[in-house]
C-alpha cells in the first residue's frame, strides 16, 4: 500500500475523523502525499483552527501509530483487500458524481473495483419482508439478472439477501455493500454454498474503518452508497419509518428512479409504500405480476452479466 493510502488508513481510523472531517482533510492537502503526512506534526492550535478537532481526537491523532497502520494494512493485503481513494482511476465515477463531495472518501474492495462501474439496480426493503414481498424480490432480481445488471444491496436479513441470493441463484453479479468495516465481515450462511460455486460473481465493499463493527448510522450511510452506485433503487417494502423510507427519499433527491412496489392491499412491512409513491416514486404494478422496467433509463447494460476476478471471502 502506498504512502497515501497508509496515510487515509492511519486518518480513518482515529476516533472523531469522521468522513465529513477526512474530506476537509482531504480537500487541505490538494493531493500532495507529502501535505497529508505533515498533518501529524502540526501544532494542535493549528489543527483545531483548520478542522475544529476537538482535544481528545487531536491526543489520538498524536499518538497514533504508523507501525500499527502497516500492520492493518498487511492484514487487508492477506485478506485480499483493495483500498480506493476518491480520485484513484478504479474509484466508481457514478459514486462521485451521484453524491459529489459527500462521496465516501475511501473505500475497501473485496473483488475487481472497476467492475464498480457497472450498471447495477439496488434492492431495499424490509428485515420482515412478508411472503408476498419475498416472491417479488425474486421475479424482479431475476429480471435485473436477465437485464444485464448487477444486483446492489446491503448484505442485511430480508430483502437484501433474497436479492443477493436470487442473483446469484440466476448466475448475476451481486455487489454486498457493508454497514460495518471489511475486517467484520461474515458472508451470511445462506450465501456460502453460491459464493463458493461462482465466488467471481460476488463484490464486497465498505467505507467504514476496517475494523469499526455494525451501528445504525452506518447502515443509514451506506444505503446511500448503494444509491450512489446505482441506476435505480426497487423498493420492495417500507415502513412508515427507517432505513428503507430514508433510502428511497434519498434516492429522490438526489433523482435517482425509484420503484416501488403498488400493493393493492399492502402488508404491515410495506406500510411505507404509498409515501414514497406520493413523493414521486415509479409505481411496479404487482398484478399478474412484478416487472422490472426494461431499460430504467436511455442507457441499458450490455446483457451479459459482468464477471469479476476471484476474491477471497474470509
Amino acid at each position: 500500500m502506498d504512502t497515501h493510502k497508509l496515510t487515509l488508513l492511519r486518518l480513518q481510523t482515529i476516533s472523531g475523523i469522521g468522513p465529513k472531517t477526512l474530506r476537509q482533510i482531504l480537500k487541505w492537502a490538494d493531493n500532495s502525499g507529502d501535505k497529508l503526512s505533515g498533518l501529524f506534526y502540526l501544532e494542535s492550535d493549528d489543527l483545531k483552527r483548520l478542522f475544529k478537532l476537538k482535544d481528545d481526537t487531536i491526543i489520538t491523532l498524536k499518538d497514533s501509530s504508523a507501525e500499527d497502520i502497516e500492520a492493518l494494512a498487511s492484514e487487508l493485503y492477506r485478506c485480499g483487500v483493495q483500498v480506493l481513494a476518491c480520485g484513484d482511476h478504479a474509484y466508481p465515477a457514478h459514486l462521485l458524481e451521484m453524491l459529489g463531495e459527500k462521496a465516501p472518501p475511501v473505500l475497501y474492495v473485496l473483488g475487481n473495483p472497476e467492475k464498480l462501474s457497472a450498471a447495477g439496480v439496488a434492492f431495499s426493503g424490509s428485515r420482515r419482508v412478508s411472503e408476498q414481498g419475498i416472491e417479488h424480490t425474486v421475479q424482479l432480481t431475476q429480471d435485473a439478472v436477465k437485464q444485464g445488471y448487477a444486483v446492489i444491496s446491503g448484505h442485511a436479513p430480508g430483502v437484501d439477501t433474497v436479492a443477493h441470493r436470487t442473483s446469484l441463484e440466476n448466475g448475476g453479479v451481486t455487489v454486498l455493500v457493508l454497514p460495518e468495516g471489511i475486517l467484520k465481515f461474515r458472508l451470511r450462511a445462506e450465501l456460502q454454498s453460491l459464493y463458493d460455486q461462482n465466488p467471481e460473481n460476488v463484490l464486497v465493499i465498505s467505507e467504514f474503518p476496517p475494523q469499526m463493527s455494525w451501528a445504525a448510522g452506518n447502515a443509514m450511510a451506506r444505503n446511500t452508497t448503494i444509491i450512489g452506485l446505482s441506476k435505480a433503487l426497487c423498493v420492495i417494502e417500507a415502513g412508515e419509518t427507517g432505513g428503507t423510507l430514508n433510502a428511497g427519499r434519498t434516492a429522490l433527491k438526489l433523482g435517482v428512479p425509484v420503484l416501488v412496489l403498488d400493493y393493492p392491499d399492502p402488508p404491515e412491512s410495506a406500510a411505507g409504500n404509498s409515501l414514497l409513491l406520493q413523493n414521486g416514486a415509479r409505481p411496479i404494478s404487482i398484478t399478474p405480476r412484478a416487472v422490472l422496467p426494461d431499460p430504467l433509463d436511455n442507457n441499458p447494460p450490455d446483457q451479459t452479466p459482468a464477471k469479476l476476478n476471484q476474491l477471497s471471502l474470509f
